[in-house]
C-alpha cells in the first residue's frame, strides 16, 4: 500500500495535511506548519453532543410554538363556529338540553374533526419529511427516523390541544342568552 504523500508526489499533486482527526490526544501530535487543526475522538464527540443538544432545544421550541399556534388558531375557529351556531345552541337549550350535554356534543364534534385531521395529516407529514430529506440529502447527512414514540406524541399532543380548545369553547355555552340568540335575525 502506498502512502498518501508518496502517491501525491508521483501524480504531481501538492500534498498537505490541513486537519488531523485521531484516537490519540490532540496534544500528542507534534506541531507542524502543514497542520492547521487537530481534534481527537473525545473533542469530536463533545462537539457533536453539543450540536445534538442545540438541535433538541430547537425542536422543543418548534413543538411549543406549534402547540401555542394550534391553540390560538383552533380557539379562534371554535369561537367563530360557536358564534355562528349560537342560535342552534340556544334552540337546543330551549328544547331542554343541558349545558353539559351541549358541551359534550361540541367537544365530540371537535374530536371527530381531529380524528380526520390525524388520519389525513400523518401521511401528508411523512410525505413532506421525505421530500425535505431528498431536497437536503446533497447538503447534509440526514436520516429520517420516525418510530412509534414520534407518532404517539404527535397524536396525543394533537388530541390534547383539540380537547383543551373544545373544552374552552364549550364553556361559553353556559353563558348563552337564549332569548337574545333566538331574537337575532340570520
Amino acid at each position: 500500500m502506498r502512502r498518501t504523500d508518496r502517491l501525491a508526489d508521483e501524480l504531481g499533486i501538492k500534498y498537505g495535511v490541513s486537519a488531523v482527526y485521531t484516537e490519540k490526544s490532540s496534544d500528542e501530535i507534534p506541531p507542524s506548519a502543514l497542520i492547521s487543526g487537530k481534534q481527537d475522538k473525545r473533542q469530536l464527540m463533545d462537539s457533536f453532543g453539543s450540536f445534538v443538544a442545540i438541535m433538541d432545544g430547537m425542536v422543543l421550541i418548534l413543538v411549543a410554538a406549534a402547540v401555542i399556534l394550534g391553540i390560538v388558531v383552533l380557539y379562534n375557529l371554535g369561537v367563530m363556529s360557536y358564534v355562528e351556531r349560537s342560535r342552534e345552541l340556544a334552540t337546543l337549550k330551549v328544547l331542554g338540553f343541558r349545558s353539559g350535554k351541549i358541551g359534550r356534543l361540541l367537544i365530540s364534534q371537535n374530536v371527530w374533526l381531529t380524528v380526520i385531521g390525524v388520519v389525513l395529516g400523518l401521511p401528508a407529514g411523512i410525505g413532506v419529511l421525505h421530500w425535505l430529506l431528498a431536497a437536503l440529502a446533497s447538503e447534509y447527512e440526514l436520516k429520517l427516523m420516525l418510530g412509534p414514540l414520534t407518532y404517539s406524541v404527535s397524536v396525543l399532543l394533537t388530541f390534547g390541544v383539540s380537547l383543551l380548545v373544545g373544552w374552552m369553547v364549550s364553556r361559553k355555552n353556559k353563558k348563552i342568552n337564549m332569548v337574545e340568540a333566538l331574537k337575532d335575525a340570520e
